[in-house]
């Protein structure tokens, strides 16, 4: 991983010498946001490497990811603005001083987009027949989470930029959500599927209920990084230590649902 990290950087550096400002906002903008994205499922992939997905639901998946963000946008605004009365840039100043309700809201803001990136595996690879091991649907997860981590990071790079170019900002934060954005959203979609290969040969009640289990679960990861990261200062450095014991436990995780087998020949019970 750290070669293809330090590769990044030094690609858009020999950029930088031959474009103009169009072409570096977008340039900047997709390298950033779909290149480590793409980075991270590779890695991910690997891990079901014996007996892979089929690139054309592996691509749908991504693409239904992507669209995902545009679900969540127009979820969120109908909940916090609409609903609430808030603006999601208000969280971050309500969490200074109400703990409660401030962590409330992220977990609403979290819950949102694991619930829109699980029915964006579902359309993209869980309802076919190819989802046929345990350990495919968090393959699905992770790849649904990646295409919408790939262009939640395009379209804030884009907005960013709009008042003008900072090289060395821009690329902080991508080097950040390389390592942050990405790996919690893969990381807590991929607990979504961990509970649903749990569950993969059992009745079909077991199954909604890991389901559940596994949504809450992953919207508690994810809300205690964003919590972490909006409280800013030496916080963030315990939002980003959550996600790594989550990516370590999760590969022994990973591990457990690769040896799940259907040994009472049940016919499996789609979600």
């Amino acid at each position: 991983m750290l070669e293809y990290f330090i590769l990044l950087n030094i690609i858009t550096m020999e950029y930088l010498l031959s474009t103009n400002n169009f072409e570096l906002k977008l340039f900047l903008a997709i390298i950033w946001g779909f290149v480590p994205a793409l980075i991270w499922l590779f890695f991910w992939l690997k891990q079901d490497e014996k007996h892979p997905e089929p690139n054309r639901l592996i691509i749908a998946t991504f693409i239904f990811g992507i669209s995902a963000v545009f679900a969540a946008y127009l979820l969120q605004s109908l909940i916090f603005k609409d609903i609430l009365g808030l603006d999601v840039s208000d969280i971050g100043n309500i969490i200074q001083n109400k703990f409660f309700l401030g962590f409330l809201l992220i977990f609403i803001l979290a819950g949102t987009e694991e619930i829109l990136k699980y029915f964006a595996a579902y359309f993209g690879g869980l309802r076919h027949k190819e989802n046929n091991e345990a350990i495919d649907p968090t393959v699905y997860l992770i790849t649904a989470a990646l295409g919408f981590a790939a262009f939640e990071t395009f379209f804030y790079l884009i907005t960013s930029m709009k008042g003008g170019i900072d090289i060395p900002s821009v690329m902080q934060t991508g080097n950040l959500r390389f390592v942050g954005a990405a790996l919690t959203h893969s990381t807590s979609s991929a607990l979504v599927g961990f509970f649903i290969g749990l569950s993969y040969y059992k009745n079909k009640f077991i199954k909604k209920l890991f389901l559940i289990i596994g949504l809450i679960t992953a919207s508690t990861l994810h809300s205690f990084f964003n919590f972490f990261i909006m409280k800013q200062g030496d916080y963030g450095f315990y939002g980003f230590m959550i996600i790594w014991i989550a990516v370590i436990t999760l590969l022994a995780f990973l591990e457990i649902i690769k040896k799940i087998k259907n040994h009472e020949k049940k016919k499996k019970i789609i979600f």
